[in-house]
């Protein structure tokens, strides 16, 4: 497993189109931001994961699609890709937590309490600073729920 290094120029050209993504979302059109996003992602040389900056490749797809709501399927299937393959490091809380948003905002609540509790014990508690709130509380309502109903067990 050796991480490639990134032409330069070509990282250029991808930053640049996040930029313009960033832009998009700033202006509050999130579907020209997912567009700009797929050509960005379209640009980055298989294999897709082997790369030094893949891991913000990756989280700029998230922070750019998850909005729409539109390709969160894909998207998800991505993230997991990366987290399954050798160049994500066992300690990335953040493809996790990443995983965890895109469960949630498909509704798939069970995956994105797995995904979530796995970022959680990774960072120490760390994942949910700064991010919206509402998967914190998710995730402290579904623990809850689960201490409570294995309490109420009977033995």
């Amino acid at each position: 497993m050796a991480i490639k290094k990134l032409n330069e120029k070509l990282f250029d050209e991808i930053d640049t189109l996040h930029a313009e993504a960033r832009a998009a979302l700033g202006r509050n059109d999130p579907g020209a931001a997912a567009r700009i996003s797929d050509e960005a992602w379209a640009k980055v040389p298989e294999p897709k994961f082997c790369w030094d900056f893949s891991y913000v490749f990756v989280h700029r797809l998230v922070e750019f699609k998850r909005p729409t709501g539109q390709g969160l399927e894909e998207v998800t299937s991505i993230v997991q890709a990366y987290i399954a393959s050798e160049y994500c490091k066992a300690d990335n809380f953040g493809s996790h937590f990443l995983l965890g948003t895109l469960q949630f905002e498909r509704g798939n609540l069970d995956e994105a309490f797995e995904a979530f509790k796995t970022a959680n014990q990774l960072s120490g508690g760390y994942c949910f600073a700064g991010q919206d709130q509402k998967y914190r509380k998710f995730h402290k309502e579904r623990k809850d729920a689960l201490k409570k109903a294995a309490r109420s067990k009977p033995a």
